[in-house]
This record gives structure tokens, C-alpha cells and sequence, in this order.
């Protein structure tokens, strides 16, 4: 996944902010920095509530977001287009919110929603989302990460490395054979296991059909053999 644009809208600190991330394409590596509080945190938020609905330290929910500086009647409102396998994606997130009506006075209350285009490289649309379910699953299938694993391994939130580290082997083989596509792999491990219990099975049946046999042939044998008389 390469970032494309990032545009917050009345999102955590930011009321217009546009964050154009393919200035630094032919840089391939770029450093963020800033003094503390200076909204570094946020636009990684923006890019995670906008893929999964969710912030990277998952220390606040979306609404939660909605800036203290946002005028009344204005949305909140993440948009965020990256690429990925030859496609661009956009994706259009907002948070459930409390609103200004624009009519009157008062207060409505705005339900989350989400929008997910498509495109070709070349600008043409070619589908579109807009279930919170189709798209949150589509993205998960797409990424082949959920939040959590997006999480651990591709934007770290600050301090969070030492969860990846100390997690168990079974959720770090799990994490990473999602991440690199390896379940092929494992189904074909799994197989093969089952057949090797399946010889291992019918070799016992075997041994134990043999041993039957021995034991019932020196049955037999014994009985055939003429018995000595003592002088």
C-alpha cells in the first residue's frame, strides 16, 4: 500500500488539512517529525480510521476525534486515496457526530458513514461501497491485515512495537502468514499431516493384524506338535 493524499477535515487538531503524500514517491523514505502536540500522531489516526474505523492507539474512537474547533454545521470527515496492486483506492470516512442543523436551531446527530471508489491508474472509476460491512471486509481482504495486525505491523503507534514482540508465537505465525499470503502453505501442512496420521493408522491396524496372526499360527502350531513320552 502507497499513500496517495490524506485530507482531514475537523479531525482531532485539524480543521482543512491536506497531507500529499506522492511529493515523496521518488524519496521513498520520508520522516515526519514535529515538536510534541503537534498533530504527528493524528495524521496516522486519520489514515487508520479512514481504512478500519478505528485510531492507531485505539486511545480514542472516531467521534472522539471530532475537533473541539469544528465549526457547528461542518462535518467531521476523513479522505484518504492510496495505491495498491495497480489500483487506486479512495476511501471517505466519518464519524457518528453531534451537528448544528442547518435549518433552525439546535442539534442533529449525524450516523458514521463511509465511502469506498475505485480506480483504474488511469483515473477511470470502476466500482464503488458504501456498507460500513463491504467496505471494512473489502479493505481487510485487500490489505490481508485486520486493524489489529495493521496495528502490530505496518503503523506502529508509539510504544506499541513491544506488544508485537512479546506476543505469543501462535499470534505472531498468524499475523505473518497473513501478512506474506503463506496459508497455501499451511493447508498444504495440514494435509500432509493428516495423511501421515492416516498411514500411521493404518500401519498400526496392520501390525496389530500381523501380531493376531503370529499369535494365533504358534496357537496352532503347538497343538499339531506330537507331545514326548518319558521313559
Amino acid at each position: 500500500m502507497q499513500p496517495r493524499k490524506l485530507m482531514l477535515k475537523n479531525f482531532g487538531p485539524f480543521l482543512h488539512e491536506t497531507v500529499d503524500f506522492s511529493e515523496f514517491q521518488s524519496a521513498g523514505l520520508f520522516l515526519i517529525s514535529g515538536k510534541t502536540g503537534a498533530g504527528k500522531t493524528t495524521i496516522f489516526d486519520g489514515m487508520t480510521f479512514a481504512l478500519f474505523g478505528e485510531t492507531s492507539g485505539r486511545l480514542r474512537t472516531g467521534k472522539e476525534m471530532r475537533s473541539t474547533f469544528a465549526p457547528a454545521q461542518e462535518l467531521t470527515e476523513v479522505r484518504f486515496s492510496f495505491e495498491h496492486q495497480e489500483m487506486i483506492y479512495e476511501i471517505i470516512r466519518s464519524p457518528e457526530q453531534t451537528v448544528g442543523k442547518k435549518k433552525g436551531e439546535g442539534f442533529t446527530k449525524q450516523t458514521a458513514k463511509v465511502h469506498l471508489s475505485i480506480f483504474s491508474t488511469s483515473g477511470a472509476l470502476l466500482t464503488q461501497y458504501s456498507k460500513k460491512g463491504e467496505v471494512d471486509r473489502f479493505i481487510t481482504e485487500l490489505l490481508n491485515v485486520n486493524a489489529k495486525q495493521f496495528f502490530q505491523i505496518v503503523l506502529l503507534p508509539q510504544g506499541e512495537f513491544r506488544n508485537f514482540l512479546v506476543a505469543s508465537s501462535n499470534d505472531k505465525e498468524k499475523l505473518l502468514r497473513n501478512l506474506f499470503g503463506t496459508q497455501l502453505y499451511q493447508r498444504l501442512n495440514e494435509w500432509l499431516h493428516a495423511q501421515q496420521k492416516n498411514v500411521e493408522k493404518e500401519l498400526t491396524r496392520q501390525t496389530d493384524q500381523l501380531e493376531n496372526l503370529r499369535q494365533q499360527f504358534q496357537g496352532e502350531l503347538s497343538l499339531q506338535l506330537p507331545t514326548k513320552k518319558l521313559c
